[in-house]
């Protein structure tokens, strides 16, 4: 059932949810902000635009990381009123194309990973106002997509299949295995003991795809 929509001026790609607003991806307007507080009338409350591409968006508390290619991330913190503004900004070359977050623990900061610019890059977010790169891992493959679960990071290697790296030293983040694939490793997302994997043609080649499940030993 249907309870409401919104209409950006682009192409929204993504969003992700926090203190009763979505942030979305546009590619024409950058970062969106939508009141959904009444999910049967969502408001705009405006936009900031992205010096470049905009990718991708998650969520962690209140806060939502925002980045585009090729050159930021962006930290915005949805609990504040008003225009969206962000509270946090690091320029960086070949920064990803898609990002998962992971909220810190004891043993180490909140982390935010992504993957697209050929690499996996690790950046520490425990400090909103002030994001640093800590690390950047070289895979076998291609990487594009990542999901995080714990210490590990799952990533899409393209025609490597599924790499893990361990980011529980984050300045110390390390390629620890690679799990072939019978096709190309486009998709992947971590949960628990499973790991869904989507595999096949890319979207400019073909429609052949399809899901293997992996259990983590």
């Amino acid at each position: 059932m249907l309870l409401g929509q919104h209409k950006t001026l682009g192409q929204a790609k993504i969003g992700a949810t926090a203190s009763g607003k979505v942030g979305i991806i546009d590619h024409m307007e950058g970062f969106v902000l939508v009141d959904i507080s009444d999910e049967t009338a969502p408001a705009g409350i405006g936009s900031f635009f992205l010096d470049g591409y905009a990718r991708d968006v998650v969520t962690d508390g209140t806060l939502a990381f925002a980045t585009d290619s090729p050159s930021g991330l962006y930290v915005f913190d949805l609990a504040r009123s008003g225009m969206p503004e962000p509270v946090g900004v690091l320029h960086a070359p070949n920064a990803p194309r898609d990002i998962d977050v992971s909220p810190g623990t004891a043993e180490r900061p909140t982390l935010i990973v992504g993957a697209g610019g050929g690499d996996v890059q690790v950046y520490d977010v425990s400090d909103p106002a002030a994001p640093e790169k800590v690390a950047s891992v070289a895979t076998p493959g291609r990487a594009t997509r990542v999901s995080m679960n714990g210490d590990e990071v799952f990533v899409a290697d393209n025609e490597a299949g599924v790499s893990v790296v361990d980011v529980s030293d984050p300045g110390g983040s390390a390629l620890v295995g690679t799990f072939p694939t019978p096709r190309p490793t486009r998709d992947v997302s971590a949960d628990g003991s499973l790991v869904a994997v989507v595999v096949g043609d890319s979207e400019r080649e073909g429609h052949d795809r399809w899901v293997v499940l992996l259990e983590r030993r």
